[in-house]
């Protein structure tokens, strides 16, 4: 991670029992995003319902994917959930005004 483009911070790795880093991250204020593919339904209907007290970002995975082609098949999803799109207002003072 230390040759690529991405400043620090943006790339966290954690490890550990998943029960008490998910506790742990949805409750977390700094957080703004939390995606756990693969997770069991118990567990995704804890974050949706922990994350939604400081309106975290979440995305946890309903549906299971078992083969490349139905992981491929949502790509769109993943690009989806994956950007941000955001407005820059940049004004121009009086040039386009006549």
């Amino acid at each position: 991670m230390d040759s690529s483009d991405f400043p620090a911070g943006v790339v966290n790795v954690l490890t550990g029992e998943s029960d008490c880093l998910l506790a742990t991250l949805t409750n977390h204020q700094e957080v703004a995003a939390l995606w756990a593919p693969g997770i069991a339904a118990t567990k995704a209907k804890y974050i949706e319902w922990a994350s939604s007290a400081n309106l975290k970002h979440t995305w946890v995975d309903k549906l299971p994917h078992h083969t490349m082609e139905q992981v491929t098949d949502c790509r769109e999803l993943f690009e989806l959930y994956s950007t941000v799109t955001k407005a820059i207002w940049m004004p121009c003072g009086e040039i386009f005004a006549n």
